[in-house]
């Protein structure tokens, strides 16, 4: 099981072992729903909100609020991964939201464990697609080619909102417009009539949060 201080530092327990969420309620994780986590996947921690882990002795779910490392009590807070482009999660984290006041922006929080001094995730995938690979997507060179194309194309206000999509959301599709390859967005609308109940860029109410924003402004031809 894995859990991070305070600060966000990532452990892992050792006692403790990895457990999932199917829907809402806790798992034992078997080996077969197992993959390495994918190298491009990110760790994110989850503050306030403890984990819960399977005790080996019992084979029960419990929370875990508290480690002693090193002598010392600390608090234990949640982790979960996002899984790179490609893959599907199996699990959902298993974590204590009773004490959390915020809302977590949407995305595909996954369980993570950890074994033989490697990350191990629940998931699997279904595609691969060179376009959507993570390691095409080098940000190293990101900056010069926003403001080299600003320089040659303009500073509009749909560049600046592609640039803050690219640069700050980390949008694949709005880097390729600035790398010059490939698909690229071009937001033409303020509304959209699907109102996807997972709509990622705007939430009626405040059960969760958008992780990114629409278009304030009518772009111009």
């Amino acid at each position: 099981m894995l859990y991070a201080d305070e600060r966000g530092k990532v452990y892992d327990h050792p006692y403790y072992r990895m457990a999932g969420f199917s829907g809402n309620y806790p798992a034992k994780i078997n080996a077969r729903d197992l993959i390495r986590l994918p190298g491009f996947s990110k760790l994110f921690y989850i503050p306030d909100c403890p984990p819960i882990g399977i005790d080996p002795a019992t084979g029960k779910p419990e929370v875990v609020e508290l480690v002693k490392v090193g002598g010392r009590i600390q608090k234990c807070f949640a982790v979960a991964a996002f899984l790179e482009p490609g893959f599907v999660r199996s699990h959902l984290p298993a974590v204590d939201y009773s004490r959390k006041t915020y809302v977590l922006p949407m995305w595909g929080y996954t369980a993570v464990g950890f074994r033989d001094n490697e990350y191990y995730t629940t998931g699997f995938r279904i595609e691969y697609n060179r376009t959507w690979d993570p390691k095409n997507y080098d940000d190293t060179n990101l900056l010069k080619c926003i403001e080299r194309y600003k320089k040659d194309i303009g500073r509009g206000p749909l560049v600046e909102h592609l640039t803050n999509c690219a640069a700050n959301n980390h949008c694949f599709a709005a880097k390729n417009l600035f790398f010059r390859r490939w698909e690229a967005p071009i937001p033409v609308s303020r509304y959209c009539n699907a109102r996807c109940l997972g709509c990622i860029s705007l939430q009626p109410d405040d059960a969760c949060r958008e992780s990114q924003e629409r278009i304030s402004f009518r772009p111009g031809l």
